[in-house]
């Protein structure tokens, strides 16, 4: 059994790891720490957690707490990550890993003579849907991949979030566009160029949405455009276009909000095809495989600091490509 700590009572944390470690027989959550008491035990009361502590630190250097869980701010990253794999745990952190490609690489260069594993919190990378649509892309479903499309949209941040703090790691491309470049790259398995991007930001450091065109080799183009500006609604959905054919994704970074499913459509021919998959929740599959890599020398995460530091290299270039500044404490 694995003992769980988690640093902060963010709203994620309930549905990331708390509510899938209730129907795993090797995660307990056994400690959340803050730096606000009242905050700390209700929600230590409200999820039945026994372990409370006061500062991080605490949490960090308990040697009954195998793994930490990391939602906190984007600048806050890095540093807990190597804090953590320096106490010997192993680490679950929310996406992005860091502000920046360069602060990636300097962890991977401090955390390497340490044990604990890292794992960013790219959750969707484990559900059924996305296996299933690499799979299709892999046996060439839909001929020779040609265009891609992804797009993540949400209703506007309140006012005073850290979203639209700079020095916070702030950005829909951070906060969103992270998870579109992500499943782009990893579905073909290969890097792309940024061709052109263009940022809506009032004040030429926050992007309140990010259009980005990529290309993924010679014959590969990519769109990917995310947003919470003021009119912006929840809007999720993959597209893949290939020589002969085409697969639709709703929800593809959240597919257990699709009730019943997601139904994948695959259009060959001319003729469309539905394909329903079900499964867990992506943090259940996440949790999952976070456990198998501590287990499993061999077994590589696909969401390990490697493909986190690819990840921030595309980001880091779209910023730049837009006039905006990478993000930096």
């Amino acid at each position: 059994m694995y003992k769980l700590g988690i640093l902060g009572t963010a709203r994620i944390a309930p549905k990331a790891v708390i509510t899938p470690a209730a129907i795993m027989n090797n995660i307990h959550i056994y400690g959340i720490a803050s730096r606000n008491p009242t905050n700390a035990q209700k929600f230590a009361t409200d999820h039945k957690i026994p372990k409370l502590y006061d500062v991080y630190e605490k949490l960090i250097e308990d040697p009954e707490v195998d793994i930490i869980y990391i939602p906190l701010p984007n600048s806050m990253h890095t540093d807990y990550c190597l804090r953590a794999v320096q106490a010997g745990k192993h680490v679950l952190c929310e996406k992005p890993i860091s502000m920046n490609a360069e602060e990636a690489k300097e962890l991977r260069a401090a955390s390497k003579s340490y044990a604990g594993i890292i794992m960013e919190g790219f959750h969707y990378r484990y559900h059924p849907v996305f296996t299933q649509v690499q799979k299709w892309i892999k046996e060439g479903v839909i001929g020779e991949l040609r265009e891609m499309e992804s797009v993540f949209t949400v209703p506007p941040r309140p006012e005073g979030d850290i979203r639209f703090q700079y020095q916070m790691g702030g950005g829909s491309l951070l906060d969103l566009g992270c998870y579109c470049v992500r499943i782009l790259r990893q579905l073909i398995e290969t890097e792309p160029e940024v061709k052109e991007a263009k940022a809506v930001s009032p004040d030429g450091l926050i992007d309140w949405a990010m259009e980005t065109q990529l290309s993924f080799g010679d014959s590969i183009s990519a769109r990917v455009y995310c947003s919470f500006e003021k009119h912006a609604v929840y809007r999720s959905d993959l597209r893949i276009t290939g020589t002969e054919g085409e697969i639709v994704v709703p929800n593809p970074f959240s597919p257990q909000k699709n009730e019943g499913g997601t139904e994948l459509i695959l259009t060959r021919n001319g003729r469309k095809e539905t394909h329903v998959v079900t499964g867990e929740t992506t943090f259940f599959y996440q949790l999952n495989a976070l456990v198998n890599a501590i287990e499993d020398d061999t077994y590589i995460l696909p969401t390990g600091l490697e493909d986190a530091i690819k990840n921030m290299e595309a980001l880091d270039s779209i910023y730049l490509a837009a006039g905006l500044p990478i993000r930096q404490k």
